[in-house]
């Protein structure tokens, strides 16, 4: 009897799903696909069963699929659309617990999707930051205008701003446009498209202030333990900070005159420094 409530259960949530996706607009030949992602997170949650499902379980599933070879960020975006609509549509779920989305324009829902989509493919969390860091500023920009469906003139205008109102530097708008064009390619789907002719910052780089090799020496001197590992590590491999912070035993390979540091943002060997063993 438990079996058979079972089944018609079942197929109330598949008739429900399939409302839901018509509901959201979601094509006649996408519909299979959307019902795939569904049946992959069902089975993903085990024992688990959809009624005490919630975003965090969303967020697992999704970051499962983003580590397999070979899944593009098209796909990302269809999973966590199919299995939003899941929630939300047929079981009432909220879908942004852990923050608020105080406009209800879905802009915090698309800097999730950022921010998944860049661990996928393993950048760096201050790459992640900044990116989310300028689309969110973007989308408050379009949603002050009254823009719902941004584009290429929009995007135009926002980094021209940055540069007539903010006074950015070069660098900074570059970064933004880096940021606009991952989430229009990536996140959004639509692609960028041909700026053209903008304008663009005219600020001199400012040359940075460098130690000489002697007061490198008395500032290493002035260091002991891990600290002064790390400085000489930073100093003689030409390392970044995050890189060395992060660094671990795999990423080493050391000999009896050199040590080969295979750093995460080249992604290959290229920096040598002096071994311990040498003294």
């Amino acid at each position: 009897m438990s079996e058979e409530r079972s089944r018609k259960n079942d197929l109330t949530q598949a008739e429900a799903y399939l409302r839901a996706l018509s509901l959201a607009s979601v094509p006649e030949e996408k519909k299979q696909w959307y019902v795939r992602w569904v049946e992959r997170f069902v089975a993903f949650l085990g024992d688990k069963t959809l009624e005490f499902a919630d975003r965090e379980d969303a967020e697992y599933f999704i970051s499962s699929l983003s580590r397999r070879p070979g899944t593009e960020p098209w796909q990302i975006r269809q999973a966590t659309d199919a299995v939003r609509i899941l929630l939300t549509s047929v079981f009432g779920k909220q879908w942004l617990p852990r923050g608020s989305d105080p406009y209800g324009d879905g802009s915090e829902q698309a800097l999730d999707l950022l921010r998944t989509i860049c661990r996928s493919r393993h950048y760096s969390p201050r790459t992640e930051r900044a990116y989310a860091h300028w689309v969110q500023r973007f989308l408050a920009f379009c949603r002050e205008r009254g823009i719902e469906s941004p584009d290429t003139e929009t995007c135009r205008t926002f980094l021209e701003r940055l540069v007539l109102v903010g006074r950015v530097s070069a660098s900074t708008q570059a970064q933004a446009l880096n940021a606009l064009a991952f989430y229009f390619n990536q996140v959004a789907g639509t692609g960028l498209g041909d700026l053209g002719d903008f304008e663009k910052s005219k600020r001199a780089r400012r040359l940075p202030v460098v130690l000489t090799r002697q007061e490198v020496i008395r500032l290493l001197d002035a260091m002991d333990g891990e600290y002064r590992l790390m400085a000489g590590l930073i100093y003689g491999g030409g390392l970044r900070l995050m890189e060395a912070v992060r660094l671990r035993i795999k990423d080493l390979d050391a000999d009896v005159s050199t040590t080969m540091i295979y750093t995460h943002v080249l992604n290959r060997p290229g920096l040598t420094v002096r071994s311990p063993a040498d003294g």
